[in-house]
């Protein structure tokens, strides 16, 4: 179920994004997963999972314009 976060139901809307966790993707949510160097051979495969986390967010919240120019999937996480 593909809940949409508002005001009122922050915890279950947090509880629906738990399947981040499953994908072992919740490194890229609470910064544990830290961006590789920019000469790293593992940068681009870093932006690619990362934007896929930051997709995967943005996909569960109400459109709100100003999350689109966060940089990162931690950067939304905590403005969310």
């Amino acid at each position: 179920m593909n809940v949409k976060l508002t005001v009122a139901n922050f915890y279950r809307w947090t509880r629906s994004v738990r399947f981040v966790e499953s994908r072992a993707k919740l490194g890229f949510i609470d910064g544990k997963c830290a961006q590789h160097a920019v000469n790293s051979t593992t940068y681009n495969q870093w932006i690619r999972c990362d934007s896929m986390v930051a997709g995967w967010l943005l996909d569960f919240v109400v459109p709100f314009e100003a999350l689109l120019y966060v940089y990162s999937a931690t950067e939304l996480w905590d403005e969310l």
